[in-house]
């Protein structure tokens, strides 16, 4: 081991954990495609581009398979049809996929031993008594587009972190004031 193996480790888990953010980006240039704003499939091909050269520098070979070939399909100026669209999806889903993959790598695990699908996307969570306010917080996040989570537990509990995977931890923690139900 060199003394640059840990730097390079960190520089991984940090490459790692801004997926769920590049990710989201991806996600928001295919809807742009889908409604045919200008520009899109450029910023689309782009974003692949940025990952096809950099998940091999950090060690992550198949992130820039997968985003190289997205990237020249895009270039290649297809027709954006639902079948166009469609393959554009797949490619952000497997890209998703390698980035799960990296993650697992990173903590030790293989395919094998952690194979449950991982799913980048926004993510909240609501801290505080079941019912109204709780209730009322985590449905107008949902209709938001967070995928939301909830519990009563306290914020030191949060604080001190249940260790979660990459892809389950929030985006944003909501936490309501337990004497009053407001956000705090």
């Amino acid at each position: 081991m060199t003394d640059l193996d840990p730097v390079y480790r960190a520089l991984q888990e940090e490459y790692v954990a801004e997926a769920p953010a590049r990710l989201a980006e991806l996600r928001k240039d295919v809807a742009a495609l889908r409604t045919g704003e200008a520009g899109a499939a450029e910023s689309l091909a782009t974003r692949f581009h940025r990952l096809a050269g950099s998940g091999g520098s950090y060690g992550f070979p198949a992130i820039s398979r997968v985003a190289r070939e997205a990237e020249q399909w895009i270039r290649a100026r297809p027709s954006w049809t639902a079948r166009g669209l469609a393959r554009v999806e797949e490619a952000v889903t497997r890209l998703a996929a390698e980035f799960d993959a990296a993650a697992r790598q990173l903590e030790g695990g293989t395919p094998e031993t952690d194979p449950r699908p991982l799913d980048f996307g926004w993510r909240a969570h609501v801290v505080g008594p079941d019912g109204g306010p709780r209730a009322s917080v985590a449905e107008q996040l949902t209709a938001a587009g967070f995928e939301v989570t909830a519990d009563a537990g306290t914020p030191e509990e949060l604080a001190l972190g249940r260790r979660r995977p990459l892809s389950e931890r929030p985006d944003i923690v909501v936490i309501l004031d337990l004497g009053t139900g407001t956000g705090t």
